[in-house]
């Protein structure tokens, strides 16, 4: 099991691997390759490494070479540029039937005169955000479509190819039907971009209004516009599961950011600003751009402020135990000031000690105040 030094060490190498530094400092060791491995297949980042592997000119093993020690390879360990390179392989063939999928579905509403406009991953694919496709990871498509369009859309895709999945997944949202399925391919029929009280920052109507119709190498598509993409990639990064969170930061979005303000040249900056300063939000966006900027270089002033410097903290400081690292993600987002009544309602133990939570919330909160002082000073 890797260490809270070896996981805060293996961060810093895949952020300057992904920002394909010549000089970045891949693992020498056994242990390094191993956090480095772990966090990447953490945050769905293995292919984007392998792909940078290459970008930075570094030498590959022969397919021959790569199959041999594959076999001879004792049970249980693996050779880390094979890991990297079958991952890299496998999201290239998944994202190939993904791609293909979603524009046979896009294709099939234009033509049935169904407004559609592809989210996340596909539009990212779609609108040549990624270089290299195969380096972004996807788990299924994301298609938004008018509430007035909807049952007609979904009927027309299941009296195609496409069948109910048939595990209840997704049934509790309240911003897409009910996912569909064609083999391995999963799909969900948007009517929001966004969950609740995060509806409001890209309500469906809006994008949709403002979407317009784009070249792509797969053809023409009706993409959303680059602020709507931009402000649904921010807000979109604080739902995601904590599956892919390193001590509350979402590091596939903090790259996918910066990748997208490298091509996207129509974001209007000051509608972003209003939007999530409406919704008083303000400190996600602010944080967000920070650790994004900080960590791949994404083209962006964020002005210093009391949350940014929070935020890196909770990458800066390595704590171990999960609930406490809860407390540094919580302390981030917070949008009042910290309250450890607070904190211990939303974060409360499940199961074990609550005197012992309390403790660490206390501890955690003393330390943040402690730090804020020292950077301050």
């Amino acid at each position: 099991m890797t260490t809270a030094g070896q996981r805060l060490a293996a961060l810093d190498t895949l952020t300057a691997i992904l920002r394909q530094e010549s000089a970045a400092p891949w693992p020498e060791h056994p242990d390094a390759w191993e956090a480095l491995l772990d966090l990447a297949a953490h945050h769905a980042l293995l292919p984007a490494v392998w792909s940078a592997w290459r970008a930075t000119g570094r030498p590959v093993l022969p397919d021959d070479a790569a199959r041999a020690l594959e076999r001879f390879a004792p049970l249980g360990r693996g050779v880390p540029e094979i890991v990297l390179r079958r991952a890299y392989e496998s999201s290239a063939a998944r994202t190939e039937r993904l791609l293909a999928a979603g524009v046979d579905v896009l294709r099939q509403l234009d033509a049935a005169g169904i407004p559609a406009v592809p989210l996340k991953g596909l539009h990212m694919l779609l609108a040549g955000v990624w270089t290299d496709p195969a380096a972004r990871t996807m788990a299924d498509l994301d298609v938004l479509v008018p509430q007035s369009a909807a049952d007609d859309a979904f009927a027309l895709l299941r009296a195609g190819s496409f069948q109910e999945h048939p595990e209840p997944i997704g049934e509790h949202a309240d911003h897409h039907l009910p996912m569909l399925a064609r083999g391995d391919v999963t799909l969900e029929l948007h009517t929001e971009l966004l969950v609740s009280r995060w509806s409001g920052l890209a309500p469906a109507s809006d994008v949709l209004a403002r979407a317009s119709r784009r070249d792509t190498a797969a053809g023409a598509f009706v993409l959303a516009s680059d602020t709507d993409t931009f402000v649904h990639l921010v807000a979109h990064a604080q739902l995601q599961d904590e599956t892919y969170r390193l001590l509350g930061v979402p590091l596939r979005a903090l790259f996918e950011t910066a990748l997208l303000l490298r091509v996207a040249h129509d974001i209007d900056d000051a509608d972003v600003t209003r939007r999530f300063a409406t919704h008083g939000v303000s400190h996600v966006l602010a944080a967000h751009l920070d650790a994004s900027r900080r960590m791949f270089d994404a083209p962006v002033d964020v002005p210093s402020n009391v949350r940014t410097v929070a935020h890196r903290l909770a990458v800066d400081v390595a704590v171990t135990e999960p609930r406490a690292q809860e407390a540094w993600a919580y302390l981030t987002r917070l949008p009042g000031s910290f309250s450890e009544s607070r904190m211990t309602e939303e974060f409360g133990p499940s199961g074990g000690s609550a005197w012992l939570w309390r403790a660490r919330a206390r501890h955690a909160g003393r330390r943040v105040r402690a730090r804020l002082r020292e950077r301050s000073d």
